[in-house]
């Protein structure tokens, strides 16, 4: 059987390039046919201070080509489980959500900490949505108080932040709480803002990717990355995260 570079998928492994004499494996002819289109993309170059969560396609100490687990890089273990979506090696790998009930990523030992009107979160997210809707891309809608990104909005009690994604576009998006302030960034461009010094979420609400199934707000998307973290990131520092992925993307 004739696999991806013109390799042969087969029983044994073989360290070189796939049209090198041997055979791989499936899986293996994967990984290199994304070492070889962007063979740059071979470690995680973001900022680590506050690292919560830290979800890679396009890596296989994330994402090895199969199974459904997403793992977390981070160091915190907080790795992701894949329901019924699928996944891709193009773009270096991503994972695409068909906006059915069951097509979500969820995790088992992390939720969404407590916010407080002083502390600070950040969240970022290299996505193609083909929709424009208010279902959840990530975040959670159920129970209440939610916090969520949809294709057309950040929406935060007291603090919700309008901006339409483009359809069928690769994109990053960085959400900035810092303190009692919010931004919404894409592609390092600031969106929208907001403010509440007054709103306080109790934690321990899920944190998904690709939708809430519990209310249906289910996002037709693609998930190349998901960056979390407890501090607010500079403008230098979500330059750093647009810069070691946009390539990948073709942004």
């Amino acid at each position: 059987m004739i696999g991806l570079n013109s390799g042969l998928i087969g029983k044994t492994n073989n360290p070189q390039r796939a049209s090198a004499p041997g055979m791989w494996t499936l899986n293996e002819q994967v990984l290199a046919k994304r070492r070889d289109e962007w063979p740059i993309f071979s470690a995680l170059n973001v900022p680590t201070l506050g690292l919560q969560l830290a979800l890679d396609a396009s890596l296989a100490s994330s994402y090895p080509g199969s199974g459904t687990t997403w793992f977390d890089i981070s160091g915190n273990g907080y790795n992701g489980n894949i329901n019924n979506s699928t996944y891709s090696p193009d773009f270096g790998g991503y994972i695409f959500f068909n906006g059915g009930n069951d097509n979500y990523v969820s995790f088992s030992n992390y939720t969404q900490p407590t916010y407080t009107p002083t502390n600070s979160f950040s969240w970022s997210v290299f996505a193609r949505v083909f929709e424009s809707s208010d279902d959840v891309l990530l975040g959670n809608r159920n129970p209440t108080p939610f916090v969520k990104l949809t294709p057309k909005a950040f929406e935060y009690s007291g603090a919700n932040m309008g901006n339409t994604m483009p359809n069928n576009q690769w994109i990053h998006v960085c959400i900035v709480k810092n303190g009692f302030n919010f931004t919404y960034y894409q592609d390092t461009v600031s969106k929208a803002t907001a403010f509440n010094d007054y709103h306080t979420n109790p934690g321990g609400i899920p944190f998904l990717i690709g939708g809430d199934p519990s209310q249906g707000e289910m996002t037709s998307c693609n998930v190349g990355q998901v960056l979390v973290y407890d501090v607010a990131l500079s403008l230098a520092d979500i330059t750093q995260i647009f810069e070691s992925s946009r390539a990948r993307f073709g942004i």
